[in-house]
Formats: structure tokens, sequence, C-alpha cells
């Protein structure tokens, strides 16, 4: 497959891009950077100027703040032909979180300049980006309300329910460390073995290794709303 296609290929994937014309993509493909970034790499520190939006090609990137603490709280991690960023490229301000390479990852960037212009030039894409926007709004306010609402192992359930959701089978392999995926779930390594070892001994999730097999759905499901089995 061509750069261009590839190109093509990922933008069509993204709500905020999906509906341009094919010469509005052959602009942006024009003005956009592909960089690779090591493992562990940062893509942008927070309180760096908000110059451009990301898509990713290849790999993982995690978008995650700092408590005053040193802890970490993982706000999204991000897959290919995902995009981030795109909130704060928009209001021109600097970025409120810092990004991180999960792995060797490949990313498009997109100059807000850039796609400023191209906005100027379709209306159209206006309400585009403001539906991507409301969908970014809409999955942080998921996210303080998971963190507020549920119980750890409510969180544990409900997120092993989205990551077999997104595989589309009852088997996938856990995509962060242990470390990594209790920060996200706002608790700790331990509480989070804990959790896990619980579901496996309620016979709702076999574990092997990093992979997990959903065994019970339905249990899996009452537990993610706060019941009891």
């Amino acid at each position: 497959m061509s750069n261009s296609m590839k190109f093509k290929e990922i933008l069509g994937q993204i709500p905020l891009f999906s509906e341009l014309s094919d010469s509005d993509i052959n602009a942006l493909e024009k003005v956009v950077i592909s960089k690779k970034f090591r493992k562990n790499e940062y893509v942008f520190h927070e309180g760096d100027m908000a110059s451009h939006l990301y898509v990713v090609v290849s790999g993982r990137v995690k978008v995650f703040k700092l408590s005053s603490e040193g802890k970490e709280q993982i706000l999204q991690v991000v897959s290919p032909s995902q995009m981030f960023a795109e909130a704060a490229m928009f209001s021109g301000e600097d970025y409120p979180a810092f990004a991180q390479a999960l792995e060797d990852s490949v990313i498009f960037l997109l100059e807000r300049k850039k796609l400023l212009e191209l906005l100027a030039h379709n209306p159209s894409l206006g309400l585009q980006m403001l539906s991507a926007l409301s969908l970014l709004l809409r999955r942080l306010n998921r996210l303080v309300e998971d963190l507020s609402l549920r119980d750890v192992q409510a969180r544990v359930a409900k997120y092993l329910l989205d990551q077999s959701a997104k595989a589309g089978k009852d088997e996938f392999l856990l995509p962060l460390k242990k470390e990594s995926l209790a920060w996200a779930l706002g608790t700790i390594s331990e509480t989070l073995s804990r959790n896990l070892k619980r579901l496996k001994d309620l016979n709702v999730i076999e574990i092997r290794g990093k992979r997990i097999i959903v065994i019970d759905k339905e249990a899996l499901l009452k537990i993610s709303a706060g019941q009891k089995i």
C-alpha cells in the first residue's frame, strides 16, 4: 500500500476527517508530518504549546496527568487510526496533559494553522469537528463517572467488558502493564490484582498471563453495575 493510500485509509476511519473530499485529503497530506517515537518517548509535555493534532499510525500512546505527588492518571490510551490532542489543538492553548509512546510508534502530526485554513474553506468540517469534540467530552465524563461512582471491582469489570467489546470476542490481551492499568482505573497494582483474582475465583474470567477469557459475561455485567453475585 502506498503512503498516500495509507494516509487516506487512516483518516477515513476518524470521524473528524471521514467526510473530507479527495482534494481536501490531498491538501492535508501535503502538510502532514510522519514521525517515529521510541517506546517511552514523550510526544508532548503538559504545558507545551498545542500546535498539532496527532493521529496514531502504528503503536500506542498514553495521554495522562500527574498529580502533585507524582501519581499518574491515564486519560486515554490511543491505538492506530485514532487521534488525540484535538481539543487542545483547536483551542490554541497549551496541552493540559502528557503524551508518551507505550511502544515504538509512528504518528501523523497535523499542524494547527493548516487545519484551520482547511476549516475556513470547508464549513461542513466544522460540524464534524464539533461532533468529534463532543465525543471526547463524553469519554472524559464517563471517566469521571467511573472514578467517582463505581468501586474498584465495578471499574475492573467494566474495563474488561469494554476490552472484550473492542476485541469483538470473549478472549483478549490486556493492552497495558498491570501498573499502568491500575493507574488508568484509579487504583494501585495490588488492589487490581486482588480484584482480578476475585473475578477468577468467582469463575467469571480466566487469566492466562496477559490474556483474559470472559467465562460469564452476564455476571461481569452485574458486577460492573455494582451488583453482588
